[in-house]
C-alpha cells in the first residue's frame, strides 16, 4: 500500500481566527522562530466536548507542550495565536477548520470540524 504524506489544510483566511482574552500580560510577544511553551484544552465547536488536553491527566501527556513559532509545526491557527499572545496570557481561541486540521481531519478529529482551545501560553524563549 502507498504511503501518503498528512494533508495540510488550505489556509484561507486568517482573520476568521478569533481570540478571546482571559487574561492579557504586559510581556513582549513571542517572535516567529522561538519555543513556545503553552498549556491548551482543545475541543469541538457547538458541543464542547475535548478531544485532546496536555492538563488533563485522562490524555496520559500532562506536561505544557513545546513548539517553534511560525515554522509550520502546529496547525495554523497556533502559530497565528503564538506570534499574537504574550507569556503569562490565557485565551479562548476559535480555530475555523481551514486553520487547523481542513477537511481532511486528523485521528478523532473529523475533517471540516472547527475547534476551540482553552490556550495559555506560558513562556517563549
Amino acid at each position: 500500500m502507498e504511503s501518503k504524506a498528512p494533508v495540510k489544510p488550505a489556509i484561507r483566511d486568517l482573520s476568521n481566527i478569533n481570540i478571546d482574552w482571559v487574561l492579557k500580560s504586559d510581556q513582549p510577544l513571542c517572535k516567529n522562530g522561538q519555543t513556545a511553551t503553552a498549556n491548551y484544552t482543545g475541543k469541538f465547536l457547538g458541543d464542547e466536548k475535548v478531544f485532546d488536553s496536555n492538563t488533563d491527566p485522562k490524555y496520559h501527556h500532562v506536561e505544557p507542550f513545546e513548539f517553534a513559532i511560525g515554522q509550520g509545526i502546529v496547525i495554523a491557527c497556533w502559530d497565528y495565536v503564538a506570534a499574537r499572545m504574550p507569556p503569562a496570557s490565557r485565551a479562548r481561541v476559535l480555530c475555523p477548520y481551514e486553520t487547523a486540521y481542513g477537511v481532511a481531519g486528523y485521528n478523532n478529529i473529523p475533517g471540516g470540524a472547527d475547534l476551540v482551545f482553552d490556550f495559555e501560553m506560558i513562556s517563549c524563549e
